[in-house]
């Protein structure tokens, strides 16, 4: 019987054991189930947040020029937005481009007020026309706010260089073209500068256009005042380039008329070695007239065995300030010197912008110069070869002054001399627009380059860094490991 009984005890312990263990793995089964469903839903959360995250925080950019990097400028102009911006990216499915397409990422990033849209164009043939006549190119973009629209093409984008085989893109232009296009469809009222014509003036280099138009400013190409009772009224600015021969009597009167009324005037000339009273009547309104010649520099501050392009030291002014605190330098081929009067008119102020060193000299007949050195009878001294100048022409309060920018070298407006600048000839004309035009908000950003930079490391420096890799930090990972394995194995 006792027997019996011990048998039954101990069956029934086996029992409870057993269903204890079962309880046990039932409940780490529970809790790991619980901890990998939570580790799951975690995951998902933490996708969905980073998914939402805008892309300046997701997306690092790791490009040398920081292609994806923008300009605080653009971020200021981002975060002004009071109406909705869309840009479409016009793209064919399958051929878009890649860095175009980080970049949109970029600004959408930086507004709710910015959308970008892609558009097929197979898909949507007619959507362009709405916006645009000009030749469509894959990856260009349109910029649309309410009825306002601009067309930034693929090549204002990437900047292009061509030989006599073959083009590569150089530069990325991007961040200018887009900020200026979105700048341009939510501003209520745009800047006119009117073009002056029928004096032999060539036309507005291209580079110089582009670069008004991309700081907003509309700019019509041809005034004729012989065909105008006067400057328009709408005239924001009057820009005066290269003429070849004097204005008439009546054409500089009705400029004259023009500034009495607080006009503004860009002007840009050389040496012809002709007489311009009725233009210099113009500039006289400021205290301002042209010294015949040629200026040159003894001090070297000019291009390498080229001494009539001058690298003039340039003055603080609103104008000038970005140049300055960007460090670039102002190319200035074959300039003439501005006199400014001993005694200004009434209510004018002069302030030089672009100088030589004292060491300069002036060649009066800049026609007939057999030498570049410096001869007996040439005036020396430092000379002003760019000025602005502001003319009060009311006592009325908040009345605007009537202003002047004479750069006394056309040349600097050549598209090849602004190249050798790095774009600072044509940012310096700009910013004289801009502030003949009294408009706060320009736009100052430059393209980045889009040439690699490899780097090339030297034979000795590459063996050094082939033994590191490929021997002493193998090794080093393997000591560290069996190192590890041995305390293990001790305890």
């Amino acid at each position: 019987m006792r027997k019996n009984q011990t048998s039954e005890s101990g069956a029934s312990e086996s029992t409870q054991t057993a269903q204890a263990a079962r309880r046990r793995k039932m409940r780490a089964g529970g809790y790991a189930t619980a901890v990998a469903a939570l580790t799951i839903a975690v995951a998902v959360a933490a996708n969905l947040v980073v998914s939402n995250l805008p892309a300046s925080v997701t997306k690092w950019d790791m490009t040398e020029n920081g292609v994806y990097t923008l300009s605080e400028q653009t971020k200021e102009i981002a975060a002004d937005l009071q109406k909705e911006v869309t840009v479409y990216h016009i793209a064919q499915k399958g051929a878009e481009d890649s860095v175009l397409v980080k970049f949109l990422d970029q600004y959408s990033a930086l507004s709710p007020n910015i959308k970008v849209k892609t558009i097929d164009p197979d898909v949507y043939p007619n959507f362009a026309s709405q916006y645009t006549q000009e030749q469509l190119y894959n990856n260009s973009l349109i910029v649309v706010c309410g009825e306002q629209s601009r067309y930034v093409s693929y090549y204002d984008i990437f900047q292009t260089a061509y030989t006599s085989y073959y083009s590569t893109s150089t530069d990325f232009d991007g961040e200018g073209a887009l900020t200026s296009a979105i700048s341009y469809v939510t501003s209520d009222d745009l800047p006119k500068v009117y073009v002056l014509s029928g004096h032999g003036e060539p036309s507005l280099p291209d580079a110089i256009t582009h670069a008004l138009e991309q700081q907003n400013l509309s700019v019509e190409p041809s005034l004729a005042l012989v065909s105008e009772e006067s400057v328009p009224e709408d005239a924001d600015a009057v820009i005066i380039y290269a003429p070849q021969s004097d204005l008439s009597a009546d054409d500089a009167q009705k400029l004259k008329d023009y500034i009495a009324k607080g006009g503004k005037i860009l002007l840009a000339t050389n040496d012809t070695g002709k007489e311009m009273p009725n233009l210099q009547s113009v500039t006289e309104e400021f205290g301002l007239s042209a010294k015949p010649g040629m200026v040159f520099d003894g001090n070297a501050s000019y291009v390498a065995t080229y001494p009539m392009y001058l690298l003039p030291e340039i003055a603080q002014h609103e104008i000038t300030a970005p140049l300055i605190e960007g460090r670039y330098v102002v190319l200035a081929p074959a300039a003439h010197a501005l006199e400014t009067a001993d005694t200004l008119p009434d209510g004018v102020t002069v302030t030089p912008l672009l100088t030589t060193s004292d060491q300069g000299y002036n060649k009066a007949d800049s026609l007939t110069i057999t030498t570049m050195e410096q001869e007996d009878g040439d005036e020396t001294g430092a000379f002003d070869i760019a000025a602005a100048a502001e003319k009060t022409v009311s006592d009325e309060e908040n009345a605007e002054p009537a202003r002047l920018v004479w750069f006394g070298a056309a040349q600097m407006l050549d598209t090849q001399v602004d190249a050798m600048t790095a774009g600072a000839n044509s940012d310096l004309v700009v910013n004289a627009a801009a502030w003949l035009c009294d408009k706060q908000d320009s736009i100052s950003i430059h393209a980045k380059s889009l040439d690699m930079q490899y780097l090339t490391v030297p034979a000795g420096a590459r063996a050094v860094l082939t033994v590191l890799t490929v021997v002493v930090i193998p090794l080093a990972f393997l000591a560290a490991g069996i190192l590890v394995w041995k305390r293990r194995k001790s305890r």
